[in-house]
């Protein structure tokens, strides 16, 4: 169920009816605070919603059938929304244009998966959490102006943060 909080007085307004079948998660609020970016899993499938915070009219995006979607961010100039997209067993960042024209398309290609993307505050990249085998590395992807090419993992993924070496075992004693 999607609420809104007044944090002042602690009123809460109910935005959708309490439900067991329809799932509302990661609320985003738009740069200019008039729209709210969701997913909705309903009769079995999550799509990637648009609400107006005023008069709550709802407008789905499109999306591929069959895909799981999570963590939407929008880009800072309202035009777009980032989101982790799961489909035919990878997780990646997709860019899901927010008008009438355009389609989605994949910004990662990662091995492990590609989770919470998060524009910068310019614009020009976003940071997102790939899933490796040791664990989380956060990486960060350059913003051209278009995506960049959803190709095989290399050095534009590098990590943003380089992971700490391990340590390498001793020489074996023969």
């Amino acid at each position: 169920q999607l609420v809104r909080v007044d944090l002042a007085s602690g009123a809460v307004e109910e935005l959708t009816p309490p439900s067991v079948d329809t799932i509302y998660d990661h609320p985003r609020i738009s740069p200019d605070g008039r729209t709210l970016a969701m997913v909705r899993h309903k009769a079995g499938e999550w799509k990637l919603l648009l609400r107006t915070v005023e008069g709550g009219q709802e407008r789905e995006l499109p999306t591929p059938p069959g895909v799981f979607l999570a963590h939407p961010a929008w880009m800072r100039d309202g035009k777009s929304i980032l989101a982790s997209v799961g489909s035919h067993g990878f997780i990646d960042v997709w860019q899901f244009p927010v008008g009438t024209e355009g389609r989605a398309l994949a910004w990662t290609r990662v091995p492990g998966g590609a989770l919470a993307p998060e524009p910068t505050s310019d614009g020009t990249a976003a940071f997102f959490l790939s899933l490796e085998p040791h664990g989380f590395d956060l990486r960060r992807i350059e913003w051209k102006g278009e995506p960049p090419e959803a190709a095989s993992f290399d050095a534009r993924l590098a990590p943003a943060i380089p992971p700490v070496p391990e340590r390498l075992p001793e020489a074996l004693q023969i």
